[in-house]
Parts: C-alpha cells; structure tokens; sequence
C-alpha cells in the first residue's frame, strides 16, 4: 500500500488519551522520553525520572500528558508543564517531550500530537505556549511556532519557541 494510504488510514484509527487513564503506560512513557532527552534531564537515573513523572496527574490541568493510540497501540506521546527549562522561569505554560516512535514518525503524529496539546491548553484557559527543542525548530516553525531565542542548555545548543493560542485555530 502507498505509504500517504497508509498515514491516511493510520489517522482515521488514532485517538488520544490521558496518561493518568492509563497508567499501565507511564514506564514506556517514561522509557522514551529518558531514552531521548536524558542528557537534558534534571534526574540522574531511569527510576528517579520514572517515579519523577509518576508522581503527578498527568491529566487534570498541568502537569498533563497524553499519551497518542493507533489501533490501540502507543505510538507517541505530548505534556504540557508549568516549567520545563529552569533558565528560563519566567516563561510558562510549555509544551514538553513531544515524542513519537520510530517505526511512526514521518506520517503527521508529531502534527497531531502538537495540534492536540495546543487544543488541551486552549481548554485550560492558556493563551501561549512555549516550547524548547534542540533540533527540530523547523518542524514548529511549520506549525506555527515563533523563535523566542538560541540559548545554550545543560550543554546542548538550543530553540525556546512560543505559540499564540488565541492565532492557534486557524491553520498555520
């Protein structure tokens, strides 16, 4: 089957849940986002950063995370924090650990994941979000997403990017 079929179909079956539904899932949650981002982690080990991210909701305001299904398999996942860079305190709510898995990516679950926080945000009465990413500044820009600044963090060169929600219902 043509791979854009595929995706297509694959859209049709993927819904979203929230974490604290499901928390049968927040060892793999917590497993990829480790597995990414560990270098950029306050914690020093897997189990301080899984009981870390255990120990909110996950669901009912911030933290919240949502954790993305197809065909009732987790295949990604998005939070929304109150703080996700201690260099920079002064900017609140994010949009943090955007992950989808590899055998996933390239087929609009990155877009999906981020249009679903975006809309979760909305619903909490948030009017901008931020984000930092060290590498993927074109794919937000895409979506919509403005250049705050380039700052270095815990060693690693850096994007914080901001959304206007109140622009974010019209398509980027």
């Amino acid at each position: 089957m043509p791979r854009g079929l595929a995706c297509c179909d694959s859209i049709a079956r993927m819904h979203f849940i929230y974490l604290r539904d499901r928390p049968d899932l927040a060892p793999l949650v917590a497993q990829w986002i480790w597995d990414e981002w560990r270098h950029l982690l306050v914690q020093k080990t897997l189990p301080q950063f899984a009981a870390w991210f255990r120990g909110g909701e996950r669901g009912s305001g911030l933290p919240t995370t949502l954790v993305l299904l197809v065909d009732e398999e987790p295949a990604g996942t998005v939070s929304l924090e109150c703080d996700d860079m201690d260099i920079r305190s002064d900017l609140t709510p994010w949009l943090a650990s955007l992950y989808v898995t590899p055998a996933r990516r390239g087929l609009g679950y990155g877009q999906a994941l981020v249009r679903r926080a975006e809309a979760e945000a909305r619903t909490l009465g948030i009017e901008e979000l931020f984000l930092y990413t060290p590498g993927q500044a074109e794919f937000y820009a895409a979506l919509g997403w403005q250049l705050v600044e380039t700052c270095s963090y815990r060693d690693a060169p850096v994007t914080i990017m901001a959304r206007a929600l109140s622009l974010a219902a019209r398509p980027a």
